[in-house]
């Protein structure tokens, strides 16, 4: 499973759409930064330490990746196998539940992408949608949070298909984690490869 916003304008979003992201077992989190945002991987991780509060170091944990436009990132994981599931308001657009249900056990491996704050996702996304899926609302103001949208949406999915993280899965993981959270974590890595040691840990 992947999740992938599209220009999310603030950082505390973002910041909490990765805690919910690392919860729910959802390893990669992929970032189209509006024109006006910081481009590049950094997009992600400045959030994540502008925001460590609300992340609780999740950010540690995920694989972030940032691309210039929705099109080069949907074709690369439409590439990778991935069913590209797009959330959007409108009365023609199935609700996540029983999309996640017709889809069948386990669900396909899916990218559930979100929209910014303001205007929502872009036309350009919706076209390059598989689905376009909503959630329910019952109020009258028809808007959820983005960071809530992400998590519910989340929730959803990982009902329909739990993570299964494998020994050397998770080994990897935590590899990772250390690297991103140890003063210095290059240095020290490069200093065991150096002396023959740079395999142990995996």
């Amino acid at each position: 499973m992947a999740v992938v916003l599209e220009h999310v304008h603030d950082d505390g979003n973002i910041a909490a759409v990765m805690r919910s992201a690392e919860a729910f077992g959802f390893g990669r989190l992929h970032l189209v930064p509006a024109p006006e945002s910081p481009q590049g991987r950094a997009a992600g991780r400045r959030a994540g330490r502008a925001s460590a509060r609300v992340t609780q170091g999740a950010d540690k944990w995920l694989e972030v990746d940032s691309w210039p436009d929705i099109g080069s990132c949907l074709t690369a994981l439409r590439g990778e196998g991935y069913a590209i599931w797009v959330t959007a308001l409108g009365p023609r657009r199935a609700e996540l539940s029983a999309a996640a249900g017709r889809a069948g056990a386990p669900l396909p491996a899916v990218a559930i992408v979100l929209g910014g704050e303001r205007d929502g996702v872009s036309a350009s996304a919706l076209a390059l949608a598989d689905l376009s899926v909503q959630l329910p609302m019952r109020g009258l103001a028809q808007s959820f949070n983005v960071s809530v949208a992400a998590a519910l949406a989340m929730q959803e999915l990982s009902r329909h298909r739990p993570p299964r993280y494998g020994r050397r899965h998770r080994r990897v993981l935590t590899a990772a984690y250390y690297a991103r959270s140890v003063p210095g974590a290059e240095a020290i890595l490069r200093q065991r490869a150096q002396h023959g040691a740079g395999g142990e840990a995996l």
